[in-house]
């Protein structure tokens, strides 16, 4: 099949035949979906290596285990789940480790949008910090939590969806933003006005 129709046909359908070992499939979903991915694992470690690192760790497992994709199953659920593994477990062996800070301007930001507007700077400050209040607040969250939120906010996925890709329950996944809500507006008060 000619590339030109590779990018027309749904993940779905592409993921069934990257199954049956098509590797220019399976490269399609990858160019299709690794900004995405990046992203996601970005928003949890706070690190554009380290996410850069998990998607790429997330597309290999897809494609060594791709014969277990549910057909039934949306290719993004079956993504989002591989790289919310990764992501909670290298939360939990980092958490074992001793802690290395980067400051954000060694951070490569390649995948991610800047503001390109000039700002007054004085706003533009206030937008910084604020900005920089709510990735502390986030990354501050339990990995659960953590997760959840980043699936619901950044990802736009409904409590079903959040579910399956956490493979949990949908009472469990509404208990797990009930709690990051309440610790992020803990953290954010003073930003909230009160």
């Amino acid at each position: 099949m000619a590339t030109t129709r590779l990018v027309e046909l749904k993940d779905e359908k592409l993921m069934r035949r990257a199954a049956a070992g098509c590797r220019r499939s399976f490269e399609t979903l990858v160019r299709r979906h690794v900004r995405r991915a990046v992203n996601i694992a970005y928003r949890y470690v706070q690190s554009a290596a380290i996410a850069e690192d998990i998607a790429q760790e997330a597309f290999l497992r897809l494609w060594r285990n791709r014969s277990s994709y549910r057909p039934d199953a949306r290719f993004t659920t079956f993504l989002y789940r591989v790289i919310a593994n990764l992501c909670i477990s290298h939360h939990r062996s980092a958490s074992r480790r001793p802690e290395v800070h980067v400051s954000p301007q060694d951070e490569d930001t390649t995948y991610f949008s800047l503001p390109s507007e000039v700002e007054e700077p004085l706003v533009g400050l206030e937008r910084r910090e604020l900005a920089e209040a709510v990735r502390a607040a986030v990354a501050a969250l339990p990995g659960n939590q953590r997760m959840a939120f980043l699936l619901l906010r950044y990802q736009g996925l409904s409590y079903n969806e959040i579910a399956e890709v956490m493979d949990t329950s949908v009472q469990a996944v509404k208990s797990l933003l009930v709690r990051a809500r309440a610790r992020l507006r803990e953290r954010l008060e003073r930003y909230l006005g009160g």
